[in-house]
């Protein structure tokens, strides 16, 4: 989770979804530069008062498209009742799968070791 503390206590919502909309592209950037896609966005609000509110969405599939993050992102955010002023916001990206990764492993687990070799490895 990426988090943000204000300042000074915010009011406003445009000012809130735009910290958040920042925080998940900056947590996108890291997803993509890992070559991870994701299924779960969430939102985290801290108020003034110090109560947390948390709400989280799961996508219908793996993404790493921005558009499909912050569509996620304001859903999370508009279920959020917004009753006094935030102190904090927070993004959380998860649900992370590595497709590439996965099919580079498949294809090293198919690799067949030279019967030398596993000689070798059984009574060495």
């Amino acid at each position: 989770m990426l988090r943000s503390t204000f300042q000074q206590d915010v009011a406003e919502p445009a000012a809130l979804l735009g910290a958040l909309e920042e925080l998940a592209r900056s947590l996108l950037a890291e997803v993509r530069h890992r070559d991870f896609l994701i299924r779960t966005v969430g939102v985290m609000i801290r108020f003034a008062d110090f109560e947390t509110v948390r709400r989280q969405t799961t996508l219908a599939r793996p993404t790493d498209d921005a558009a499909t993050v912050e569509a996620a992102l304001r859903g999370c955010f508009d279920r959020v009742t917004l009753a006094t002023k935030v102190r904090l916001v927070g993004v959380r990206l998860a649900g992370l799968s590595h497709p590439r990764r996965r099919e580079t492993h498949d294809f090293r687990v198919e690799e067949q070791i030279p019967a030398e070799a596993a000689v070798l490895a059984v009574s060495g």
